[in-house]
């Protein structure tokens, strides 16, 4: 009788956490798929599950060794960073043997084999390197044929000598090399650049985000400043872009020159000449000026850089307003101070921390501040070497959840990943005194704060007289669907992540 109500009371608990525990072969096969894209094999899932509970955690720990040695564990972690730097893999046209043969022949290089952005993306994990070194990495491998060439992936031309460190990289005959693989070891050569040289960042001086953030001499290296803010201080920032007959495509122009398509793109002789008859242009507005205070002095490191990387430094600053209302103003005098004084700060600390959470524990569960402190030592204290910070991400008891579907939770989620986009621009402000839209419960009077939402949205008649975001800008507009989902929201007792209802609701839950 006792163990029957025992029995009963782990249901009820483990029904009402809305979550179950993985072993065995399931929580074998979310590491391996998590870690290399693959499933664990068969063998290995019959292995696990024969054995008791207590010995099951000793094997998927070896499990997880085994997997990060391997190429698909490094191609996995690669993919999650062309992600989040929003870059495309590059496609070849023409075989590679042909390639370089016509590049061997020409003695210029035509095709960089290996791309460098890529491979400093895969020796993170192969070499299990601080992740700082996405930004102040000094040390790149690239593909050369011929002693004369343009290292497009580094954004920077010149001659093979002039390059420090080269290795002597022997060339051979690559016309008769039909084996792709035997074909980038032979071509394959690594630079060292000073540690002092300031031009030098990371991914930040690769040809791949120099071409991904295109510049103009209008936008100002802005793009590429918007993307180090996103990247590594999660500062999502939505453009404010005037809605204003005849003005709209030119400011678009300016933001996301390669989105128009052929038929709408516009010289920036063009841009210039629409956006000059009318004195309200995007960056002269109040909630422009609220994102160029921090886009500009990050832009203007970039001055001397087009298409490549200039052969000296350009000065400027790290600007922002940092998650404790605090103003960082830091000078720096090249894109490498740049670099380094961002992994100084604490924002960019929880930022990384909070991608490794999304991708290994799942944007859907809340990072709670508690276990993000917690995170954030772990990161600092593993010397933030890659592979030793994810092999903690993965043995947390969180990865081994597996959470029932909640209509609660599930709506909340969606409706604060909204919110987050109406508090980055809010939070650079200077007019905005209202609640932290980030930050749930929403103040001490949680009601007042979502009425003024619902009206400020006029859900009632699905947004058709809104005030927020105001007429006048555009970039984020919600959609119908976003204002019925806010509305549903609203209806459900406006829940937290958690389910924890804020006001009470009008509807009840099916």
């Amino acid at each position: 009788m006792k163990k029957l109500i025992l029995t009963f009371l782990v249901l009820v608990i483990s029904f009402s956490a809305g979550a179950t525990t993985l072993t065995g072969a399931a929580l074998l096969n979310k590491v391996s798929l998590s870690l290399r894209g693959l499933p664990a094999s068969v063998a290995d899932q019959k292995a696990v599950s024969a054995l008791a509970l207590a010995e099951q955690k000793n094997f998927v720990d070896q499990k997880i060794d085994e997997y990060m040695k391997s190429s698909q564990y490094s191609e996995k972690v690669s993919l999650r960073l062309m992600e989040l730097f929003q870059f495309k893999a590059a496609v070849l046209s023409k075989s590679i043997t042909s390639v370089a043969t016509q590049a061997f022949t020409d003695g210029e290089q035509k095709y960089a084999a290996n791309n460098g952005a890529i491979n400093l993306f895969r020796e993170l994990t192969q070499e299990n390197l601080s992740w700082d070194t996405l930004l102040t990495g000094k040390t790149y491998s690239i593909s050369a044929i011929g002693t004369t060439f343009g290292i497009s992936d580094y954004g920077f031309y010149g001659k093979l000598a002039d390059l420090p460190n080269v290795g002597a990289g022997d060339v051979g005959d690559v016309e008769d090399v039909e084996d792709v693989n035997k074909l980038y070891k032979l071509l394959d050569r690594r630079i060292t650049f000073a540690s002092d040289d300031l031009r030098i960042a990371g991914v930040l001086t690769t040809g791949k985000f120099f071409t991904r953030y295109v510049t103009t001499g209008v936008n100002k290296n802005r793009r590429r400043a918007a993307a180090i803010f996103r990247v590594f201080l999660c500062d999502r920032m939505s453009a404010a872009i005037p809605e204003m007959a005849g003005i709209d495509d030119a400011t678009y122009g300016i933001l996301f020159p390669s989105q128009l398509g052929k038929d709408m793109e516009m010289t920036e002789s063009e841009i210039k000449a629409v956006l000059n008859k009318n004195d309200s242009i995007h960056g002269n507005k109040p909630d422009c000026k609220s994102c160029h205070y921090k886009l500009d002095p990050v832009g203007r490191v970039f001055n001397n850089s087009g298409l490549i990387l200039s052969s000296f430094p350009s000065a400027g600053a790290l600007v922002f307003k940092n998650s404790s209302g605090q103003i960082v103003n830091k000078p720096v005098q090249g894109i490498a101070e740049l670099a380094q004084k961002i992994t100084e700060e604490p924002d960019y600390v929880s930022c990384q921390v909070q991608h490794f959470w999304n991708w290994y524990i799942g944007e859907d569960k809340v990072l709670t501040l508690q276990k993000r402190q917690q995170l954030i030592s772990d990161f600092n204290s593993s010397g933030r070497r890659v592979n030793s910070f994810i092999k903690k991400m993965v043995t947390r008891a969180e990865f081994a959840e597996r959470e029932e579907p909640n209509i609660l939770k599930d709506t909340a989620r969606n409706t604060k990943n909204l919110m987050l986009q109406c508090q980055s621009c809010h939070q650079n402000s200077d007019n905005y005194k209202g609640v932290d839209l980030s930050k749930w419960p929403l103040g001490d009077n949680p009601e007042y704060w979502i009425n003024k939402i619902s009206k400020s949205l006029d859900l009632d008649n699905m947004g058709k007289n809104r005030t927020m975001p105001p007429a006048e800008i555009g970039g984020f507009i919600p959609t119908k669907a976003d204002l019925e989902m806010v509305k549903r929201w609203i209806d459900l007792g406006a829940p937290d992540e958690s389910g924890k209802l804020q006001i009470q609701a009008k509807e009840v839950v099916p």
